[in-house]
């Protein structure tokens, strides 16, 4: 329509992280070049989770749920004024708010499901002719306390001990350990890796520390995902070699395990020692499964000498307290492919001695 100039939805100090129960606030913008007459206006929020997969004969299988759907009407339709309502050139404002559900989901994108939240404006002219705005995605982070969880502040081992067989001969055999100070992690930290590694073989081992993150899909067993989330130690063992490799993993921002609240999506992470001999032997893993969270240890915050109940704050103002919110390295493509989006995490930039606040 050649009268609007720019049509969108905007959030109060350019927001777009939020927890459960939060106020989701800010404007309709509706720019024109021209007065034009509007029927109605109204925004819609809405919250959702979807998965889709391929089945055997090559058609799109898919589940869902839905957290909230509401609309707000900014401008509500008038039968008495079949012209609509009368909009002035220049800048217009429509304010709204929305008080989100108390409990959701965290948001997550992934190739084959979402947990996705994001408002549309939508406009009916007196053509009765739909305009839809800029829709807005934000994100949610539904808090995960390592404190509230048992045993995550446990050193954890893991140990291997294979035979390895190449053209119908056995080999020596190879050991490998890993361990871990804890298994309760937070987006920003170091994981303090131990691998010690046995080559009694007759093949030279490549060895490689990975950060993973394993996606399942409860409704289908047909479907899951593993991504790398940080790498580490990658080295080459060769026969009759020992070595005692110590390495840190920095945890790049990513949601928390479980994604509690989710029927349809669940997430597990792991630190995982791949070894991959050469002489046709097939590859394995050492894995040790990990624990996510978004509110740190106590003992993690004491040691970095911040004030433990600041750590705890959902919404961080105090200038020493080292939390920043960072973008996933996922992107993707929204509403009809118009804009692109990723999904912020709570990254605790132990580095740093200032605050950035949203």
């Amino acid at each position: 329509m050649s009268e609007i100039r720019v049509f969108l939805v905007e959030l109060d100090n350019n927001k777009d992280v939020y927890f459960p129960g939060d106020i989701v606030a800010g404007n309709i913008v509706l720019e024109l070049y021209s007065p034009m007459q509007i029927q109605e206006l109204n925004l819609t929020f809405t919250g959702e989770a979807k998965v889709e997969w391929w089945d055997i004969c090559f058609n799109v299988q898919g589940e869902s749920e839905q957290y909230f759907k509401q609309s707000v009407v900014v401008l509500e339709k008038d039968e008495e004024r079949k012209d609509g309502h009368d909009v002035q050139e220049g800048a217009n404002k429509y304010p709204f708010t929305f008080e989100l559900p108390p409990k959701l989901p965290t948001s997550f994108e992934d190739s084959s499901g979402h947990v996705r939240y994001f408002t549309e404006a939508r406009l009916v002219t007196n053509m009765w002719h739909d305009y839809i705005g800029s829709s807005r995605a934000i994100t949610i982070i539904s808090p995960l306390d390592l404190n509230e969880i048992d045993n995550v502040k446990v050193p954890c081992e893991e140990q291997v001990v294979k035979n390895l067989c190449g053209l119908c001969c056995k080999s020596g055999p190879i050991t490998g350990i890993l361990r871990l100070e804890r298994t309760g992690y937070i987006p920003g930290e170091t994981i303090n890796v131990n691998v010690e590694f046995r080559n009694m073989s007759r093949y030279t081992c490549d060895i490689c520390v990975l950060g993973i993150q394993t996606v399942k899909y409860p409704k289908t067993s047909k479907i899951k995902t593993e991504n790398c989330f940080c790498r580490g130690v990658d080295r080459a063992i060769h026969p009759g070699d020992s070595e005692t490799l110590l390495d840190e993993l920095v945890i790049q921002p990513i949601p928390p395990s479980w994604l509690e609240g989710c029927g349809i999506i669940s997430i597990d992470y792991h630190v995982q020692l791949t070894v991959t001999p050469d002489g046709g032997s097939l590859p394995f893993n050492i894995k040790q499964r990990i624990i996510i969270g978004t509110i740190p240890l106590q003992s993690v915050v004491e040691k970095y000498n911040i004030e433990y109940m600041n750590a705890l704050s959902m919404t961080p103002t105090t200038k020493d307290f080292p939390l920043i919110f960072k973008e996933s390295k996922y992107a993707v493509m929204i509403h009809n492919g118009l804009h692109t989006f990723r999904a912020k995490y709570p990254y605790y930039d132990w580095l740093k001695k200032q605050s950035i606040t949203i």
